[in-house]
């Protein structure tokens, strides 16, 4: 409680970031565990535009955060530092496909990846999102005819290649 004083105090009354930084990661040196300490700093690291290490720290925040809607939040936020901060798609890739192993249905997520795989010419992955898209949507589609007692068949690649 007392360095979390001490930090508002350096970055409030006196208007000294680096001590409040200072402060905020002799907390995380005791407990790199703590969350408020880890979004305390990621803010600082914002606010500098560090953004190596906020991509760091929110990874190691979403390691740590038990509720599972904050995680997600998390992840949004590192993967669009990497998308578009430091420029690193691969990486950025990796947690989008993440999100929507997590959740099918993010379209933050499915958005962000048809824009990766676009600008980084990667087809094959594109193609493999927009079928898995596609089959989802048809699935949803099916559910919902089934509950109609609607049944339309679904064409052959071959007949609509025609």
């Amino acid at each position: 409680m007392l360095l979390k004083e001490a930090k508002n105090l350096a970055e409030g009354n006196l208007a000294d970031p680096v001590l409040a930084e200072t402060v905020v990661r002799d907390l995380l040196s005791d407990d790199e565990g703590d969350l408020w300490a880890l979004e305390e700093l990621t803010r600082m690291r914002e606010s500098a535009n560090a953004w190596e290490e906020v991509a760091k720290l929110l990874q190691k925040r979403v390691e740590v955060e038990a509720d599972g809607r904050v995680v997600g939040e998390l992840r949004h936020r590192a993967a669009d530092v990497f998308k578009s901060k430091l420029h690193e798609p691969k990486r950025a890739i990796a947690l989008y496909k993440e999100l929507l192993d997590a959740d099918p249905g993010d379209v933050v997520a499915q958005n962000a990846l048809r824009e990766l795989y676009s600008q980084t010419g990667n087809n094959k992955e594109l193609a493999r999102l927009l079928e898995s898209l596609i089959d989802a949507a048809d699935s949803a589609g099916a559910d919902a005819r089934a509950e109609d007692g609607l049944h339309v068949p679904r064409l052959a690649p071959s007949v609509l290649s025609r």
